[in-house]
């Protein structure tokens, strides 16, 4: 009987079921070892597929390696921190691996080098924050250095993620139309909730910097 190892796909473990693009898929892949001699580290590719059926067509996700295995050994890895959902279409997808993909070792069945989960991922819309200005305004326009003003600025979240920390508001004084760190600073105030499609009003009283007469 020659010796001559078998790589076959065991089997894919997914903890999870419900991701977002980018985030980390939590699953294990073993491969065992059916032949009649040892085999060295295989190279794992792992894909995500719209049906249960796993090629080289289908989405690639990452790559991993196995440990050497003896015959009748098996390999249990988890996907590594690099293998994340891509940006595919919101919707089912399977998770799938293809062992020693580039037919590096002679194998006794070269056919049994494909595995994939039974119940498919889902595959959500991603969860983003998108703070806007809607309006800013002020009590006063006619204004001396060092009087006080209220000043207003109206937020809306366009985003479908609701914004549960700190959010930083700086009001500026500006000699042209277009706002940017290098105009003087008049104050600032933090809020903190902003829910996805809600809308927040921010009001400050705030002290005018001494500056030259003009607009």
């Amino acid at each position: 009987e020659p010796v001559v190892p078998d790589l076959a796909a065991g089997s894919i473990l997914l903890r999870s079921f419900t991701y977002e693009p980018g985030d980390w898929i939590d699953a294990e892949v073993e491969i065992t070892n059916i032949g009649t001699g040892p085999v060295g580290p295989a190279v794992v590719d792992v894909y995500l597929s719209s049906d249960n059926q796993i090629d080289a067509s289908d989405t690639y996700i990452c790559t991993l390696t196995s440990s050497s295995l003896a015959v009748n050994g098996a390999d249990e890895t988890d996907l590594p921190s690099n293998c994340v959902v891509p940006m595919v279409n919101v919707g089912s997808y399977y998770l799938g691996a293809l062992i020693d993909p580039s037919d590096i070792y002679a194998e006794l069945d070269e056919s049994n080098n494909s595995l994939v989960y039974s119940i498919p991922m889902q595959v959500l819309e991603p969860q983003t924050y998108d703070l806007t200005i809607i309006s800013a305004d002020a009590a006063n326009y006619f204004l001396k250095s060092l009087d006080q003003n209220e000043f207003y600025v109206r937020l809306a979240n366009l985003g479908n993620r609701d914004i549960n920390s700190a959010v930083e508001v700086t009001f500026f004084f500006s000699d042209d139309d277009v706002i940017d760190m290098s105009d003087t600073e008049i104050c600032a105030t933090t809020f903190w909730l902003v829910e996805a499609g809600g809308e927040v009003a921010v009001s400050l009283p705030c002290e005018v910097p001494i500056l030259p007469d003009g607009e």
